[in-house]
């Protein structure tokens, strides 16, 4: 009886190749650590022998191509020379780039180099070959056993056994990831993945279609495995761009004007004047701490403007804009013009104030005195209240329509569920991290939305 090649199509009929079919179950061959270590730094020497030079510098031109078009060359290198942008370059060009003569690094080693190889060594490369970078997102987690991923390009669904990563991830994160078989035939996360915000992944599937049409149109007969190992940089440019090297989010107040950490400092000239005016007005909330609240009315809730330090002889305006140091001035003088005079007053830029309270020495917040299940059931009936307004509010990301308009409309649809998915994921982080988190799964339902990937 012949034997079937690794190559030929499985004799199970289920019209892929034998080994990504049937041959781990057909001959499974163990390999360990140790030999995925090795292999790895035998395939790393073996890419920069020199015949293969001319091949590397096109490879890196490839690599890097779009990045320079989009950043130019100067803006881009600082992105080049990170070590994990090293690393994203060496793994691609030896396991996707396609080589002039038609093979990968890794497949022209083991064509070249394989006798010389351990059989767990020569294993974990063969299987290593078939792999490439995709998209997912998680879609349910069991710690200490794996993790259940979704195929964002196909929508298959599949179970990683993943014990390290099913203690970092969290339900809806979003990914790309290699995925093979591991050595005891388990579907495995091998090298490092790159985790996304939730938020991006319209963006992320946008830019991949794109880059499939472009690659249909130069290259017509590319299969998937080919297209992904082709495109494989993109992954590693799309975390620089959401990830390592994103600005930094513009802060800005309710208003919208930028955010500031503002002192403005007044002598007290009259104080029984001016506590008397802090009761009397509505505006005015005093606080447990002894400071004074400055309050507006919002739709659906009231907002915080500031607040008054009242101290022995001055009284501190803390606020977040340079406007809103304006409106507190003019607030005094209408309030209690004689009771104070303004004195000076001082400005942090939000960085600056990051880096100052993360140099300073520890204390426990108030916030970490209240016991746990405190703070649970206090966060639970804020969001509770919150949340179940937000489904009637028009929300700027579904068009200013209301949640239960986006769930009527399929066009909008996607974006709702999308604004679900970062809702559950962020809470999930939150109580991965020990902190209390609200729970968002009543709100599929009221909206009439499938639980989806």
């Amino acid at each position: 009886m012949t034997s079937v090649g690794r190559n030929d199509p499985c004799p199970c009929g289920s019209g892929k190749k034998y080994k990504r079919c049937c041959l781990d179950r057909a001959e499974r061959v163990a390999f360990t650590r140790t030999d995925r270590e090795s292999a790895l730094v035998k395939l790393a020497d073996f890419s920069m022998r020199p015949e293969l030079d001319e091949e590397r510098l096109a490879a890196f031109a490839a690599f890097w191509s779009a990045w320079v078009d989009a950043h130019g060359e100067k803006d881009g290198q600082p992105a080049m020379d990170l070590d994990e942008s090293v690393h994203a370059f060496s793994t691609w060009f030896t396991l996707d780039f396609l080589l002039a003569r038609g093979a990968t690094v890794a497949e022209l080693m083991l064509r070249r180099a394989g006798a010389e190889l351990g059989r767990g060594e020569r294993e974990y490369l063969e299987r290593m070959c078939d792999t490439q970078l995709r998209p997912y997102q998680v879609t349910d987690v069991k710690p200490d056993e794996g993790l259940r991923l979704i195929d964002l390009w196909d929508g298959e669904q599949v179970w990683v056994r993943e014990k390290l990563g099913s203690r970092q991830l969290v339900q809806w994160d979003l990914l790309a990831v290699r995925l093979m078989r591991g050595a005891e035939g388990d579907l495995v996360i091998d090298g490092r993945p790159y985790l996304y915000p939730v938020g991006s992944k319209a963006a992320l599937l946008r830019a991949l279609r794109r880059a499939h049409r472009d690659v249909e149109r130069t290259a017509p007969f590319t299969d998937l495995i080919q297209f992904f190992k082709r495109v494989g940089m993109f992954f590693h440019h799309f975390w620089l761009e959401t990830v390592a090297l994103r600005d930094l989010p513009k802060l800005v107040t309710a208003e919208g004007d930028p955010l500031v950490f503002a002192r403005a400092i007044f002598d007290v000239r009259d104080r029984e004047a001016l506590l008397a005016a802090f009761g009397r007005h509505p505006d005015i909330e005093r606080e447990d701490d002894g400071g004074y609240a400055w309050l507006e009315d919002a739709p659906g809730f009231r907002r915080g403007l500031g607040r008054f330090v009242l101290e022995k002889d001055r009284l501190v305006f803390e606020t977040q804009s340079e406007k809103r140091v304006v409106r507190g001035r003019a607030f005094l003088d209408s309030l209690a013009p004689d009771a104070v005079r303004f004195r000076l007053v001082e400005y942090e830029d939000p960085e600056r104030a990051m880096k100052r309270l993360a140099a300073s020495p520890k204390h426990e917040s108030p916030a970490e005195q209240v016991p746990p299940e405190i703070q649970a059931q206090v966060v639970g009936e804020f969001y509770e209240q919150h949340y179940r307004g937000w489904l009637d509010q028009p929300i700027p990301a579904l068009g200013n329509r209301t949640p239960r308009e986006a769930a009527r409309l399929k066009r909008v649809r996607p974006e709702l569920v999308a604004l679900l998915q970062e809702f559950e994921n962020t809470a999930a982080r939150q109580r991965l991290e020990g902190r209390p988190a609200y729970d968002f799964g009543w709100m599929w339902g009221e909206l009439g939305l499938p639980r989806q990937g």
